[in-house]
């Protein structure tokens, strides 16, 4: 078959294991999704899976004290769901709300805050959106194709990342080769609501130099953004081109250079409002096009490993619409960042990481412009004075062009006092900058703005058990000061006094029920409050998946996925008052499975069901989710 039947991936809380249960809970379910080989025949730990978002620098997974969810490739391929977003969903702490099906505002919420707090980087380039009311990247244009890699940094990670990353930082790394020589990889897709998806993937490795090209098409008709239930059963289409490109070069022992980038177009319609005023006119559409590439050079000195980068993304959105009569928004975003990395090892026990950086960003509105210059120095110590115990702390200093400076810091510990026991605590500190629309925006926009500040903190501890079972448990809390929210008295954004927190438990455990059957739990108990008291909108409660990995035959396996979210408020606008209240959205339960045949050792086939007993659920009041939907597919390697 193309991908095999996997171990998984891991987390930060978890060495690097060679059986389905190695996630510990963190990728735990994306693991059980994607395995295969009978758990009991695969007792071998292995202490060398690496992380490399948690200290900026390689680090294997046990030594560091932040959460880290990691999602391999094949892990990605065999989940029954098909976006970037819902595979992350099955991740504790992890949760997504969407405003339809593919194409649609989506955002991945982190241990309860919004996409604004969490940074996302493709191959290295941040993809958060400069044009956008604030600042973040929208889930709903990311499928699976193409897709090698998922690396979730959670807590305030400010002293490494800057901006926006106080719930987390978010790595996606593209196809990469895997192995000498040259490979093929294709795939087809077909299924519900005229759905096709077509990717190649093009890998080549040949001494020192690493080649990888991948393209995939998504086409769908779509279903109605707008709950059709509420009034409004117009499809909503979906059309993407995605094309992505790597290439790495060893010029000599000690100098490496190399490119990564991505061009996607992007065609989808849209429902203005929801419920029954919501606007179900086929010439509801926005053209998305956005590209990115980064240029770096590895150098390897005698003492300090020095990396040099140049990166660049754009997203081009066009919005047209009938709302109260034709209209049309052009957003323009661009994004330009000037790197340096050092990495020196002073000691055995000592290593010190430490650069600077200089970003540009500017956004365009139908001949408006703005922009904003930051510049950042970081450094970090990451310090082992006992084989049991690994200690880090970060700092980092960020001046702006336009709101002044901020300064942040991470202090993070990994204590393994036995072999199968694994404690962790961190501490950090981060910032989220006004975006560029909440500052200068001619009608809502608030000069006076400054960064939101944040403190977060986490706690956890993982046991080990004989044939890969697991228990893992962290606590964590983020306090937020300074909000910027929209404020209906002044219409527009504001600066408001007062703390939002957000607190809760992550619960994880696998346990083999048979040499072929295995069985992983995720729980995330969640608790926010405003400055007001008021919960914050669309976070679950209570958020459990459930995953359970069969052997059925020799070439036959099955996967199913249980999801549920409960105690949920959202907020519902009043056009008499023109205000609006948080409401509880409904409960819901969904169960997604795949049955996967092997039909030779490079191929295979499968069989995909969403929402397999058509749940009806909501994750924005008013706006719909998918039906039950069936997808059949093929991929083959060669």
């Amino acid at each position: 078959m193309m991908t095999p039947r996997f171990a998984g991936g891991f987390t930060a809380a978890a060495p690097r294991r060679s059986s389905r249960l190695m996630l510990l809970g963190g990728t735990a379910v994306a693991a059980l999704l994607g395995s295969g080989a009978p758990l009991a025949a695969q007792a071998v730990i292995e202490l060398d899976e690496i992380t490399v978002t948690a200290n900026r620098t390689e680090t294997d997974a046990e030594r560091t004290g932040s959460t880290v969810e990691i999602v391999e490739e094949a892990q990605i391929e065999s989940a029954p769901v098909a976006t970037v977003a819902e595979i992350l969903a099955f991740e504790p702490g992890v949760s997504v709300s969407a405003s339809g099906g593919l194409g649609q505002a989506s955002q991945l919420r982190v241990r309860g805050l919004a996409g604004a707090y969490l940074a996302v980087r493709v191959d290295g380039i941040d993809v958060s959106d400069p044009s956008g009311t604030q600042t973040y990247f929208d889930f709903g244009q990311l499928t699976t194709g193409a897709v090698s890699k998922l690396e979730l940094l959670k807590g305030s990670q400010s002293a490494l990342y800057g901006s926006e990353a106080i719930t987390g930082v978010l790595d996606i790394t593209s196809h990469r080769p895997t192995e000498d020589g040259v490979t093929h990889e294709v795939s087809a897709e077909a299924g519900s609501y005229g759905t096709y998806r077509q990717g190649y993937n093009l890998a080549i490795r040949d001494g020192g130099t690493e080649l990888a090209f991948s393209i995939n098409h998504v086409i769908s008709d779509g279903f109605s953004a707008a709950d059709e239930n509420d009034g409004n059963g117009e499809e909503d289409g979906y059309e993407a081109t995605r094309l992505s490109f790597y290439g790495a070069h060893q010029l000599t022992d000690a100098v490496r250079i190399g490119i990564a980038g991505f061009l996607q177009d992007t065609t989808y319609d849209y429902d203005e409002g929801a419920g029954e005023d919501g606007d179900g006119s086929p010439d509801d559409v926005t053209t998305a096009d956005s590209n990115g590439v980064r240029l770096f050079a590895e150098i390897q000195g005698d003492v300090i490993e020095h990396e040099l980068s140049v990166s660049r993304y754009e997203i081009d959105r066009d919005l047209t619409g009938t709302w109260f009569g034709p209209f049309a928004y052009d957003y323009l975003g661009t994004r330009e960042e000037l790197a340096y990395k050092g990495v020196a090892q002073i000691t055995p026990e000592l290593e010190l990481v430490f650069g600077a950086d200089r970003t540009d960003e500017t956004t365009e509105s139908n001949g408006v412009e703005e922009d904003r210059t930051t510049t950042g120095v970081y450094a970090q110590a990451l310090w082992a004075p006992r084989s049991d115990l690994d200690l880090s702390l970060s700092l980092r200093h960020d001046d702006t062009s336009d709101f002044g400076a901020a300064t942040t810091g991470r202090l993070a510990a990994a204590w393994r006092p036995a072999d199968d026991l694994i404690l962790r605590a961190a501490y950090g500190t981060g910032f989220r900058a006004p975006s560029l629309y909440e500052l200068y925006d001619s009608s809502y926009g608030n000069e006076d703005l400054d960064p939101e500040r944040s403190e977060s903190f986490e706690l956890g501890i993982e046991k080990r058990f004989a044939n890969d079972g697991f228990v893992r448990a962290t606590a964590f809390r983020t306090e937020i000061d300074d909000l910027i929210t929209y404020d209906t008295s002044v219409s527009g954004y504001n600066q408001v006094e007062g703390r939002t927190t957000v607190e809760g438990l992550e619960l994880s455990a696998g346990v083999a029920i048979t040499p072929t059957v295995d069985l992983v739990a995720n729980y995330t108990y969640t608790e926010t409050e405003d400055r007001n008291g008021d919960r914050l909108a669309r976070v679950p409660r209570h958020d459990l998946t459930l995953g359970v990995d069969a052997e059925l035959s020799a070439r036959l396996r099955g996967r199913v996925t249980v999801t549920h979210n409960a105690d949920v408020v959202d907020p519902v606008y009043n056009p008499v008052t023109y205000s609006s209240a948080l409401e509880p959205l409904d409960d819901w339960t969904r169960v997604d499975a795949q049955i996967t045949y092997d039909i030779t050792d490079s191929a295979e086939a499968y069989l995909r069901v969403e929402n397999l007993f058509d749940e009806e659920y909501q994750t924005i009041t008013g706006y719909g989710t998918s039906d039950r939907a069936v997808y059949v597919g093929v991929r083959a390697a060669f």
